[in-house]
Order: structure tokens, then sequence, then C-alpha cells
């Protein structure tokens, strides 16, 4: 049985499905099983899976489209491993990537941990997370400074961590930030600063609203007992909903009105953020420029 699962949903994804597979195959960690969830796709990605069936590292399902939330829920049941990390096709690992998120997991005996990662566009490659090595005191609040930030990719979970806790197969978008703060309230968080893969905005289209806002995760958002900095993270999410849905923001503000002065809050904190990483990579330069001179 292998020590970890990686799990990746595919849908018309041919021209970047090999790639993914590969950083996979390339890990300096050999002990994995990675899991492909043809999710209904009707180009040539079933042909690309069915070429690595030699494999036996490698098991491909095929389903009918019901969404990456559906394909997720799906790997996780087929999953074997001890450790569970999601890979969406775009995207793909650096080399050491499963070594390094298992390292920092088992070194502060945590049930998560999570690592930087790059946004790749245009062929540049920019940090995203600006965070030290460290067991995150407040996981919401990490997540919104971008010092410690959850997605597939570069996330790893323990398997006992998922077996209650699914993607919504309800909600067609922001399906994934409502399972990853399910996590974030119950977990602690192993955090390392060393980056394990690509987010690749050059593979994706832009995000559009759904026809249907109830299955936008902003429509279905709870505020009830929770904690600052989670209302704050909401707060944004609503902020962008208002952006996203102009024909629903009277209803939007009808059903959070006993909230929404958390929106004029966090508007005034969302300052302090891209200031921060401003200062943060003004300070890294300057440290570079003096170091070629020593």
């Amino acid at each position: 049985m292998a020590l970890i699962s990686v799990i990746v949903p595919v849908y018309n994804k041919e021209h970047q499905i090999r790639r993914c597979i590969d950083s996979v195959l390339n890990q300096s960690f050999e002990d994995w099983e990675l899991i492909l969830i043809n999710d209904g796709s009707t180009d040539n990605s079933s042909l690309i899976i069915d070429s690595f069936n030699s494999d036996t590292r490698i098991r491909s399902y095929y389903k009918e489209n019901g969404g990456v939330s559906s394909a997720r829920n799906l790997g996780i049941r087929k999953a074997q491993g001890e450790w569970i990390i999601f890979l969406d096709a775009d995207d793909y690992f650096l080399p050491d990537a499963l070594n390094i998120l298992l390292n920092t997991a088992l070194k502060n005996k945590t049930r998560v941990s999570v690592a930087n990662f790059y946004v790749e566009k245009d062929n540049k490659r920019y940090g995203q997370c600006e965070g030290r090595n460290r067991i995150v005191k407040n996981n919401f609040r990490s997540w919104y400074f971008m010092t410690c930030y959850l997605r597939a990719g570069n996330t790893l979970l323990h398997i006992s961590t998922v077996k209650d806790v699914l993607f919504d197969e309800t909600l067609h978008r922001y399906e994934d930030v409502k399972f990853w703060f399910e996590i974030m309230r119950e977990y602690k968080i192993a955090y390392v600063s060393e980056y394990v893969m690509i987010y690749s905005e050059n593979c994706r289209s832009l995000s559009f609203p759904v026809n249907n806002v109830i299955r936008d995760y902003i429509f279905s958002m709870d505020f009830q007992r929770k904690i600052f900095w989670e209302k704050i993270v909401l707060a944004g999410l609503l902020k962008h909903g208002f952006y996203c849905y102009p024909k629903y923001v009277s209803l939007l503000k009808n059903k959070y009105k006993k909230y929404l002065y958390l929106i004029y809050i966090e508007r005034m904190i969302s300052l302090f953020p891209f200031l921060y990483i401003r200062m943060i990579r003004f300070i890294r330069k300057i440290k570079n420029h003096v170091g070629i001179y020593r």
C-alpha cells in the first residue's frame, strides 16, 4: 500500500495532463499511488491516461461528468494511502513536493501540512506566500494574509481528516474553499516556506459566475459562531459576490444584512496584505542586491 495517494480529476485536459502525470513520476519520494479520475472527458485525455496503464502505481477511473467535487470524492473513496494530496490536471509538482510536505507533517506531528507555491503566467513564476516555517497559530488569519494558503497541490492531508469532510457536490463554484475552511476549523497546520508546485494560469479560462446562483458557495455561507478572522475571510468572498453578481446584490445584502458591517472592516484590513507583501519583497530585493557585492 502506498504511503501517499495523489488524486487528480481530469476533464478535457489533453494538453496538460501528461505534464501533470510526469511531475508525479519524477518525484524524489517514491512511495505514492496516482489516482486519475476521468470526469467524462470528450477530448483525447482518455488516450493519454491509458498510455500510463503499464505503471502499476497509477490507477484510472472513468465516470460521467459531474464536476471536480464528485471526481475528488471518488478519488478519496478509492485512495489506499495514509496521506492524500489533490492536484489539478492544469498544475504540476516540483520534484521534492511530496518529500517536503510529508517531512513537514511528521516533523511537526500534524495531520495537515502546507507549503508555498508558484503561480505561472506567460512563462513567469510568482511566489504566493510570505510565511515562515511554523505551526500556524491562526489558520484563517494566515489564509487572509497569504502567509499559509491551502489549495490543491500544496496541501497534504492525513486520511483521517477527510473521512467526514468531503467536497460539496451541490456546489459548482468555491466548493474547494468550503472544503478547506472545514479543514482549517478542525486541525493544526504545519507550514513550510519551500515551493512544491506550480499553479498554471496559462491553462485556465477565466472564472465566471455560475448560472444557478445557489451552486455558488457565496450564496450559502454561514457567519454564525465563526471566529473573527473566518468572518473577515467570508466578508471578502461576499464583497467579491457583489462584483460577480450585480443582479443579485440586493439578495445578498438582504441574506447577510446582519454581517454587512464586516465588509467595511475587511476593506480597511485588506490594505495591509498588499502593503506588507510589497514591503517584504522590497526588503528581499535589497538583501539580494547587497549580497551580490559582498
